[in-house]
């Protein structure tokens, strides 16, 4: 390549000599770096945009402020990612576009910064003119020309580089700025220096103009500890964000002029990118945790979040109930079917006897007892001691209540209150019905119920009973006095389904059928 401005459209970048490994590594850490400083300063935008209470002159500087910051890291950070997976090169429109933008930035920077110190100055020193003087209208207005004039004065800096003679085309840096590309040409750029000169004298006019609020924003708390506490919780992050500011910009600036070649290349690519990395971070974190309007809506909106997604998750287990309850509606619609079904027979084709109406009663009284031939009542248990879940509740207390455990673990079909409204404070409560998906659960539950005689939960009486029809329910309670009798006098019974009293004598077995001539009998 032949040392020729007319030639020279590509600029070569120093400091990415790495290997693979190292780059990937770079490049992953810088891409999640990249993404927290668009998380944290959007998140601070976006607070300011959406929320009017916050749409006051501090907060607007602020957002832009923000925004600034967004400008600049897109001059660097995407260029960055990409120079770290191909080649390190640049063209000459693009490096002195990057140089443009990062520049514009850090004066930007500078200007929003000059401007919340005034704001601070007018809002603790003119507190009674603050509203009247710092309108939305003249707040926009202000903000404007502090994006304006650093914008201009950054655009003319870099127009007077173009044209000039090039006498080399490697950089130095792993970016662009200005004064590498002035540091290239064969002769110095006079106006360039000129303008730059006068940009420098600019924006000690705003180090003043800092120093001066801040005389007065002090001699005015000092003497107020009202006026001291908000100084505190407002113009502190400003200063410490000032002194963040000047401190990497000053470093980079004394460093790119002044510093030694001898130094190594990582050093001098974290000198080069510190301003780059930690500014943009620290800024939306000290403003985000400091002020408290700030932070109070920042942590609404992740509670916010939070809450919807715990919102899906319950919206999820009520759908799934619903579903199961939907399926318990259709077992029990086509059951109330084929009793409807069964009636309706009944009154085209009336029985020609009572005996034969009896007959089909008791068939369709069997039929469902063989429905509820694995279900069991559990009666005892506190009204809503089986909290939103009363299927998970059963299932840990039944192995508690009778101190065993299930081979296979205890499977449980559908469990429920009996029907009715929930009893009152002193009141018996409803029964739980249990549905048992294994008929051998059910036996075990009943044999077990029979060897322990009482059960107790939580203080609580418990008793366990089939769950059969009412008639044959009914039946069996006909027995009441004659089992009070055998058990007063000690004599072997067993009550067998449906309805069958056996007594278990010296000589044999006697069944009945009849509690009256069971009863006449003892």
């Amino acid at each position: 390549m032949m040392w020729n401005v007319s030639v020279i459209t590509v600029f070569t970048l120093s400091g990415l000599n790495f290997t693979f490994e190292e780059k990937i590594a770079l490049f992953s850490f810088s891409l999640l770096w990249y993404l927290l400083i668009l998380l944290l300063n959007g998140s601070i935008i976006i607070a300011i945009i959406m929320d009017k209470n916050l749409h006051e002159p501090m907060y607007i500087i602020l957002c832009n402020f923000c925004i600034n910051t967004l400008y600049g890291t897109v001059g660097f950070y995407p260029k960055f990612l990409l120079d770290l997976l191909f080649s390190h090169v640049i063209l000459y429109a693009g490096c002195m576009l990057q140089g443009f933008v990062i520049h514009s930035a850090k004066a930007c920077d500078f200007s929003i910064l000059t401007l919340m110190a005034y704001d601070r100055y007018v809002a603790i020193c003119r507190p009674l003119q603050y509203h009247s003087f710092m309108t939305k209208q003249r707040v926009f207005l202000l903000v404007f020309f502090f994006w304006l004039i650093p914008l201009c004065c950054k655009l003319v800096g870099s127009m007077t580089l173009l044209g000039s003679q090039l006498c080399g085309s490697h950089i130095n840096r792993i970016y662009c700025v200005n004064w590498m590309i002035a540091s290239l040409a064969c002769s110095p750029p006079k106006v360039h220096i000129a303008v730059e000169y006068f940009i420098i004298m600019f924006y000690v006019c705003h180090i003043w103009l800092i120093f001066i609020s801040y005389v007065y924003l002090i001699r005015t708390c000092l003497s107020s500890k009202n006026s001291w506490r908000r100084f505190m919780q407002t113009c502190l992050p400003h200063l410490i964000c000032l002194f963040i500011f000047l401190f990497s910009l000053l470093l980079d600036l004394f460093y790119m002029r002044f510093g030694s070649k001898d130094l190594s290349q990582d050093l001098s690519n974290l000198m080069a990118m510190e301003f780059l990395f930690i500014p943009p971070v620290v800024y939306p974190l000290i403003y985000g945790l400091k002020l408290t309007k700030i932070r109070k809506k920042l942590v609404n909106y992740f509670c916010i979040v939070k809450k919807k997604q715990i919102g899906r998750v319950q919206h999820s287990a009520v759908e799934a109930k619903l579903t199961d309850l939907a399926a318990h509606l259709a077992n029990a619609e086509s059951r109330i079917d084929f009793l409807e079904d069964a009636n309706k027979v009944l009154e085209a084709n009336p029985p020609a006897t009572q005996t034969e109406v009896e007959a089909l009663r008791m068939k369709v009284d069997d039929l469902e007892n063989r429905c509820r031939q694995n279900k069991l009542r559990f009666v005892g248990f506190p009204e809503d001691a089986e909290g939103l879940d009363i299927l998970a509740y059963m299932c840990s207390t039944i192995p508690e209540l009778l101190q065993s455990d299930f081979p296979g673990g205890l499977q449980i079909g559908r469990a429920h209150r009996s029907l009715g409204k929930c009893r009152l404070e002193g009141q018996p409560p409803r029964a739980i019905i249990v549905r048992l998906l294994r008929f051998q659960d059910r036996e075990r539950i009943v044999e077990m119920v029979r060897k322990r005689g009482k059960l107790h939960w939580d203080g609580h009486h418990i008793m366990i009973f089939p769950d059969y029809s009412k008639l044959v329910t009914d039946k069996r309670a006909g027995f009441s006095q004659c089992k009070k009798l055998l058990h007063e006098r000690k004599i072997a019974f067993s009550l067998v389904f449906p309805a069958v009293l056996v007594l278990k004598m010296a000589g044999g077995k006697r069944e009945f059928t009849d509690p009256k001539k069971a009863l006449n009998y003892i």
